[in-house]
């Protein structure tokens, strides 16, 4: 199992139908879910299938013995809601028994999206045009070995491009025709609530250490310090300064104050600072605490 190779693992579309199905009716039969969500001359119901089959591996859903679907139990009652659907299978997609080995091709839950993302946010956003496989192969072998593989071929890239933009790490531009924009906003936002917890104000360090507890594959993270591991010790990839923030999770938090949801402080009594970073790794904002003004 995987999540990228879309033929096989299926589609976010059809995993919104489904969603959305067991939300409005509640538990019902697995062949029940599959006529329902593909009408005859409607839809596949092949693919309905293998997202449904792909999810429940992943904890959304549960099988039970008499083939019953409903949501895990594991869920709380927020998290099935329609709304919350991106950030329950973000949480999902990167817990850790669905990730126990990065860099094994198959076989390994959501590994390979996981691994993927990672390095997507990894790039320098005003430098990386990723239109299509080719833009993002000649990267990969700029940036890796033979013995690396982070992105299979031109369908898991297909795969990366549809799952990155429907999980908040990523849009869709338009010049050239289908760049994909890296950009972890509406990720980032999403958590949020989690990551200020009871506070409204904590230090930027901090702030930094619970986004990337929430979101492993942003800066610190430990998926993300994984993958770039790889690409130090290949060489064609140099890590951001120390306290500078990737330039990814510096648009996010730029997007994210100018849309009032949060601000940034200096205190003169604060130690270490964060730095955001534009382009040419140009320092644009320094910050040593993050407020929460959004509740």
């Amino acid at each position: 199992m995987s999540l990228l190779n879309r033929p096989s693992d299926g589609m976010h579309s059809v995993l919104v139908v489904i969603h959305n199905l067991i939300c409005q009716e509640g538990p019902l039969p697995f062949q029940h879910v599959i006529e329902l969500c593909s009408p005859e001359g409607c839809g596949d119901p092949t693919q309905v299938r293998q997202t449904l089959n792909t999810w429940v591996e992943f904890g959304l859903f549960t099988k039970s013995n008499d083939q019953m679907i409903s949501f895990s139990k594991s869920l709380l009652k927020s998290e099935k809601t329609r709304n919350n659907l991106p950030k329950v299978a973000r949480k999902l997609l990167l817990a850790p028994e669905n990730n126990s080995n990065l860099w094994v091709a198959e076989g390994t839950g959501s590994a390979d999206f996981t691994r993927s993302v990672a390095w997507l946010l990894a790039q320098d956003v005003y430098q990386a045009e990723l239109a299509s496989w080719s833009d993002a192969q000649l990267l990969l072998q700029k940036q890796t070995n033979k013995s690396t593989t982070v992105i299979q071929n031109d369908t898991r890239w297909s795969g990366l491009k549809a799952w990155s933009q429907f999980l908040g790490f990523a849009l869709s531009g338009k010049f050239p025709s289908g760049v994909l924009i890296i950009d972890p906003t509406d990720a980032i936002r999403d958590v949020l609530p989690d990551v200020f917890k009871q506070h409204t104000k904590m230090t930027a360090d901090d702030f930094i250490a619970e986004i990337a507890k929430s979101i492993p594959v942003l800066d610190s993270g430990n998926y993300r310090k994984e993958v770039e591991s790889k690409l130090v010790e290949h060489g064609g990839w140099s890590p951001q300064d120390a306290n500078n923030l990737s330039t990814s999770l510096s648009r996010a938090v730029l997007r994210l104050i100018h849309e009032g949801i949060i601000a940034g402080e200096n205190l003169s009594d604060a130690g270490s600072r964060l730095r955001l970073v534009g382009r040419a790794n140009k320092v644009i904002e320094t910050f040593s605490h993050m407020r929460f003004i959004a509740n």
